[in-house]
């Protein structure tokens, strides 16, 4: 459903303004309540990857599982830890 009523112009500039403005996790929210209606638009996918490279940025260091969900939204693969001996 389209409750806001908004072209996939209007909303990729919207996710631009807030990754400009550090906004990430709420871009992300915005991006997981437009429901994937825009899921074949280049511009919303550019956004959608930035957006969460820029989470997986953010939480590296300081919330493991955070970053996991992040890289998988980002389809970006993570490290693997060697086993400990």
């Amino acid at each position: 459903m389209d409750y806001l009523g908004v072209s996939e112009r209007q909303l990729a500039k919207a996710l631009e303004r807030m990754l400009t403005d550090g906004k990430y996790e709420l871009a992300a929210s915005l991006l997981e309540s437009s429901g994937g209606r825009f899921a074949g638009s280049d511009s919303v996918a550019k956004a959608e990857r930035r957006i969460y490279l820029k989470l997986m940025e953010q939480f590296q260091n300081t919330d493991p599982f955070k970053f996991i969900l992040y890289s998988a939204r980002a389809r970006e693969k993570t490290p693997q830890m060697a086993p400990g001996k």
